[in-house]
């Protein structure tokens, strides 16, 4: 899909009224700069609004050495390299069951055993890993929130928000079609919670 950052942010250029593009992030013009400034929040938002089948990642967790202040659960500490955003499920108990979890300071509390299986969203630092639909909701995401700053039209920012929400809807419908009906009722229930 994108061969860099660049061709992204000129995608999300594309989405607003008026013929800017860019040909460096550091270039200095005023579009280069509003995207700087939107980047890598924008990346987190989208990564983190929706379980891209590109980002997710599993690993097996070891429990952390760090004691809680209180509370008897078991801690495990999530994994930096790479950064995980989201966690998104624990492998069931040796019973079947879902086990009971919770994310807090970038860590797991459970009464889960360990080691820890966990499938969650990592940051993404190469663009050429984006799928389509990952790479034109990024697009819009960064369109809407510099839009209005680069045309001075409420109507520019209003529109790309509106395309950039329909676009994370599209991916939702584009996942579905990439897993059992089983996955895609249970993902459906987790974006619910969420």
């Amino acid at each position: 899909m994108a061969e860099s950052w660049v061709a992204i942010a000129n995608l999300a250029l594309v989405n607003i009224p008026g013929d800017t593009r860019i040909s460096d992030l550091l270039e200095g013009s005023e579009a280069a700069n509003r995207i700087n400034d939107v980047l890598p929040n924008c990346i987190d938002e989208v990564l983190e609004a929706h379980p891209w089948n590109a980002a997710t990642r599993r690993f097996v967790v070891p429990a952390s050495a760090d004691p809680l202040p209180w509370g008897n659960e078991n801690c495990y500490r999530l994994p930096s390299e790479p950064y995980v955003l989201r966690v998104l499920e624990l492998d069931r108990d040796r019973h079947g069951r879902d086990p009971v979890w919770r994310v807090e300071e970038r860590k797991i509390l459970t009464p889960e055993a360990a080691p820890l299986h966990i499938a969650a969203i990592v940051r993404l630092s190469d663009p050429r890993l984006f799928t389509g639909s990952l790479e034109s909701t990024l697009a819009w995401c960064i369109a809407s929130k510099i839009a209005y700053r680069l045309t001075g039209k409420l109507g520019a920012e209003e529109r790309a928000e509106r395309k950039y929400i329909a676009s994370l809807a599209n991916a939702r419908s584009i996942d579905g079609k990439q897993q059992s009906d089983a996955e895609a009722e249970e993902a459906t229930l987790i974006l619910a919670r969420h």
